[in-house]
Parts: structure tokens; C-alpha cells; sequence
């Protein structure tokens, strides 16, 4: 069926030039699977919790990334305005980032105060991010170790 839609598109419209269209119509195909190959996101997100703030205004999200076999999965937690949307990609919202699967808890203490316990701290090299504010928001770790500590 999608042979035939290309070949329509294409201009070949009956089974004698079809036979001429297929090597035409199998790179066609063929640059089209390799390109949308690359579009495809490898990795997955596991939720662990989502916390609002007191004011309804933010959002706490602490999950885990896990891309596959290659590669460690991270823990983050991400902060985001109430309606805005939750982008794995958005760097700039991440305020921890933990090499490998860690245990954490995050709460509120009033609404610009954030507070993250770690149940373990992390090994050396295992923080990649760890940072004290978002906008408004002031961000406390318990447990957590520092980058480069």
C-alpha cells in the first residue's frame, strides 16, 4: 500500500514502470527510516513523585532517567511552574542531578523553600548538579553530597 502511494507520487502508475520505481522507492524508504531513526528518544523517565508547593505555583518532579544498557541512569529532581510543562530536556530546571538510581524526599517548607533529603549520599563523581535556588525558590539539601566532594 505505501509502495503504491509513492509510486502515485512519484509518477509510476502501472505494474511495468512500478518494477523501474522500486530501487527508487526502496531509498526513498530506506532515507526516510534512517532519518526518523534519530528522532526517536532511546531513554526513559520513571516518575518517583511530584510534589506542589503550598501556593499551587510550582512543581517538584524527582524521577529517573534510565537511556539503556550503555549508559547509568541519573536521578533529577526538576522544578516547573504549575501549568507550565514537564521537559526532561530542560536543563535549566534541574536542581539535582545523581548519577545512578538514589533515594530521595523531597517536600515543601512554605512556598519558595525546598527541601531534599538524600537516604544515602552520593559517591564521588556521582553529582553532576546540585543547585541552591530556582527563581524564587530556595533549594536545602540533607544527606546530599556536594559536586567534587
Amino acid at each position: 500500500m505505501a509502495i503504491d502511494i509513492l509510486a502515485v507520487i512519484i509518477g509510476s502508475r502501472n505494474s511495468s514502470s512500478m518494477i523501474q520505481a522500486t530501487p527508487l522507492l526502496r531509498v526513498i524508504l530506506t532515507s526516510l527510516m534512517v532519518a526518523l531513526c534519530g528522532c526517536i528518544d532511546p531513554c526513559g523517565d520513571e516518575i518517583l513523585q511530584t510534589v506542589v508547593s503550598p501556593d499551587q505555583r510550582t512543581v517538584a518532579t524527582n524521577y529517573v532517567r534510565d537511556c539503556g544498557a550503555t549508559t547509568s541512569e541519573v536521578t533529577h529532581v526538576h522544578l516547573h511552574g504549575r501549568f507550565g510543562w514537564f521537559s526532561n530536556e530542560d536543563w535549566d530546571n534541574v536542581v539535582l542531578s545523581l548519577r545512578y538510581r538514589h533515594s530521595l524526599k523531597i517536600q515543601w517548607q512554605g512556598s519558595s523553600r525546598l527541601v531534599i533529603t538524600c537516604d544515602q549520599p552520593a559517591k564521588d563523581g556521582e553529582t553532576f548538579r546540585m543547585a541552591r535556588g530556582w527563581r524564587d525558590v530556595v533549594v536545602e539539601y540533607r544527606g546530599c553530597r556536594e559536586p567534587g566532594i
